[in-house]
C-alpha cells in the first residue's frame, strides 16, 4: 500500500539552512526491507522551528487498509532511520519494530500502533535535548508533523492513544515530552534513557570549549534539585529501562534519583512508571532490539496483557 505524501506548503515556511541541510533523496527501496505491515516515507520535511529538514517513515500494521473502520494509536519514535530497515540503522542492525509489534498482534499483548518514525539529524544531540533545542522539536511535532499524520491516516487522537519512544538522548526528549506535553503525549518508552547529560555535555553539544568550572551533574538532578516537580496532567504512563554495559553502566544511578522524585511527586511504580534493568545489555541498536517488545506491551496492552502488572527487574535473556 503506498502512503500518500503530505502536502509539504502547508507544513511551514522553510529557512535556507534548512534548504542546505536537506538529506538526500536516494533511499532504498521499502519494499525490499522484508518488513511486516506496510512502510513508506515522507522525505525532506520541513519545519518553521528547525534548521534541518528531515525524513519521516511511516509504518502503518498488518491489516491497516483491510478494515477501513478502524482508528489506531500513534507512536511517534526518534532515531526513525534505526526502526525497520538494517540498510539505514546506525550499526546495520534495526529495532525490528515492526517484528515486535506482529509478534504482540499475533499472541494479543499489543494494541498496534501506527509507528511515525523520525529520522535524526546532524543536530540531534540539541534537537533531542530539553534544555537547548528540545522545546523547538517538540514544536515541529506537535504544531507540524502531527496535524499531517492525523490528517492522512486513521489515527485515534489524544493523549492516552499517542506515544513516543527512544533511546539514549531520544529516550530523554521521550520523558520530557511527557512531562511538559501530557496533553499530546500520554505514553512514553524512554529506553537507555541519557539522564547524566550535563552543562558539560551541552557544551560540547553547542560546539563550544566548557568554560572552567562547569558543573558535570546531571541537569535533571539540577532541576529537581531547584524545586522541578513532575505534575503533568493528565498523569502520563512512563517506560523506563537500562542495561549493565559500557554507556548503559553509568545510567542506574541517576535513573533511581529520577524514579525517586517521580513517586514523590505522585507516581505509582508499576502503574503509571516502570524501570526495568536488564543485566548484560549494552547502548546499541542490537540490545533495544531485544527488549523493544517488552517496552510496547506496556505502553499498547493488547487483550490478553490487560489487568497484567508488570514485574521487577529481570535479566535479558
Amino acid at each position: 500500500m503506498r502512503t500518500p505524501r503530505p502536502a509539504l506548503a502547508c507544513l511551514a515556511a522553510v529557512t535556507a539552512a534548512a534548504l542546505a541541510a536537506a538529506p538526500s533523496d536516494e533511499l532504498p527501496d521499502p519494499k525490499e526491507a522484508d518488513v511486516v505491515g506496510s512502510l513508506s516515507y515522507w522525505k525532506n520535511v520541513p519545519s518553521k522551528h528547525l534548521a534541518q529538514r528531515r525524513h519521516v517513515s511511516i509504518w502503518l500494521p498488518p491489516g491497516y487498509e483491510k478494515d477501513e473502520s478502524r482508528r489506531y494509536p500513534v507512536l511517534y519514535a526518534h532515531d526513525g532511520q534505526n526502526l525497520f530497515d538494517p540498510r539505514l540503522s546506525f550499526t546495520k542492525v534495526d529495532w525490528g519494530v515492526d517484528e515486535a509489534i506482529a509478534a504482540g498482534i499475533k499472541d494479543g499483548t499489543i494494541d498496534p500502533p501506527i509507528v511515525v518514525g523520525i529520522w535524526n539529524t546532524p543536530d540531534r544531540r540539541r534537537e533531542y535535548c530539553p534544555w537547548d533545542l528540545g522545546p523547538e522539536y517538540a514544536k515541529f511535532i506537535i504544531e507540524e508533523l502531527m496535524p499531517e499524520v492525523n490528517r492522512h491516516f486513521r489515527t485515534r487522537v489524544g493523549s492516552g492513544s499517542t506515544g513516543t519512544m527512544g533511546s539514549s538522548m531520544g529516550g530523554l526528549i521521550s520523558f520530557w515530552l511527557c512531562w511538559k506535553h501530557p496533553d499530546r503525549f500520554g505514553l512514553g518508552a524512554c529506553v537507555s534513557t541519557h539522564f547524566p547529560f550535563s552543562a558539560v555535555n551541552l557544551a560540547k553539544a553547542q560546539g563550544k570549549d566548557p568554560a572552567p568550572g562547569t558543573p558535570e551533574t546531571p541537569l535533571i538532578l539540577s532541576d529537581i534539585a531547584g524545586g522541578a516537580r513532575f505534575n503533568a496532567d493528565p498523569r502520563p504512563r512512563l517506560w523506563f529501562d537500562y542495561g549493565t554495559v559500557n554507556l548503559d553502566a553509568s545510567y542506574e544511578p541517576v535513573q533511581k534519583q529520577v524514579d525517586a522524585w517521580l513517586e514523590r511527586s505522585g507516581m505509582k511504580p508499576g502503574t503509571d512508571f516502570v524501570s526495568r534493568k536488564y543485566e548484560g545489555a549494552d547502548h546499541n541498536e542490537a540490545a533495544w532490539r531485544s527488549r523493544v517488545g517488552d517496552a510496547l506491551k506496556f505502553l499498547f496492552p493488547g487483550r490478553m496483557a490487560a489487568g497484567k502488572k508488570e514485574g521487577p527487574s529481570r535479566k535479558l535473556r
